[in-house]
């Protein structure tokens, strides 16, 4: 690992400590906060919607879902709220923060029932011609 992957690391579990509370109120403030220019805003994402994009969560807080007490709560809030911006039907994919997953996060997802989950996990596929893809 590079040395800042290393303080990205502390940083999350120094939020990933906090109470629950407190998180809760750090992320309202961000929440809060106008989207950047740099970042898609609900009518850009509506704008994808019309062009056959599906529109994914990755959890409310951001943190790796192994290291929340309730990942179930933090993959639900997070899917209602593009649900409440795009439409009931707009979601129908997760992929896990920071690739970390276990059987209680697998769980909590199918549990949701979502269509599609997707992990940052590294697998060789064999094509039907011989060639091997990652």
């Amino acid at each position: 690992m590079e040395p800042c992957d290393n303080r990205e690391l502390a940083l999350l579990n120094a939020f990933g400590a906090l109470e629950p509370a407190r998180r809760d109120d750090l992320l309202k403030r961000v929440y809060e906060r106008k989207s950047g220019p740099d970042m898609a805003d609900w009518n850009g994402l509506r704008g994808l919607l019309g062009g056959h994009v599906s529109i994914g969560v990755h959890g409310f807080s951001h943190l790796p879902l192994t290291m929340i007490d309730n990942p179930e709560r933090d993959i639900l809030q997070a899917r209602e709220l593009v649900r409440s911006n795009l439409g009931p039907a707009s979601v129908i994919s997760m992929s896990f923060p920071h690739g970390r997953y276990d059987a209680k996060v697998l769980a909590a997802t199918r549990a949701l029932s979502f269509e599609l989950i997707f992990t940052s996990d590294a697998v060789l596929k064999h094509l039907s011609w011989g060639v091997v893809a990652l």
